[in-house]
């Protein structure tokens, strides 16, 4: 690494499952913006940004994460409110204006899956000196 580049760090890996670089992703946004997520809510939202949100995506979810169908609606519903009891989180998740029924990701993580789905595999994180 160059003098002019000290400040990138390059995670150099190859990813062996969609769900692993999901997961990583997700995770260098939660410490980065300090999104405050658990490890389970940042599962769930990979299960979510991958498969969609649906009644079969719901019993995935607890299959796989070995949770039960209310302890995966309380997260949902923390992700939609952005509070874990008195602690705050970022609200990833919306109810749809239309159909209170409905929920929907949050622009970031749209964002999140369209920059994986259009091939960008490789981390790059670079830090910038800020002058205000």
């Amino acid at each position: 690494m160059s003098k002019d580049n000290k400040f990138i760090i390059k995670i150099d890996k190859e990813y062996t499952s969609e769900h692993e670089l999901y997961y990583k992703m997700i995770s260098i946004h939660n410490v980065v913006e300090g999104w405050g997520l658990t490890p389970t809510q940042i599962n769930i939202l990979v299960y979510l940004i991958r498969l969609g949100i649906s009644k079969d995506t719901k019993d995935i979810i607890c299959k796989n994460l070995k949770i039960s169908e209310p302890s995966l609606n309380t997260n949902l519903s923390y992700l939609r409110q952005g509070k874990v009891g008195n602690k705050r989180i970022k609200k990833l998740l919306e109810i749809s204006e239309n159909n209170n029924n409905i929920t929907l990701l949050k622009q970031e993580l749209k964002d999140i899956k369209d920059i994986i789905e259009e091939g960008k595999k490789q981390i790059m994180i670079k830090f910038m000196d800020i002058v205000s």
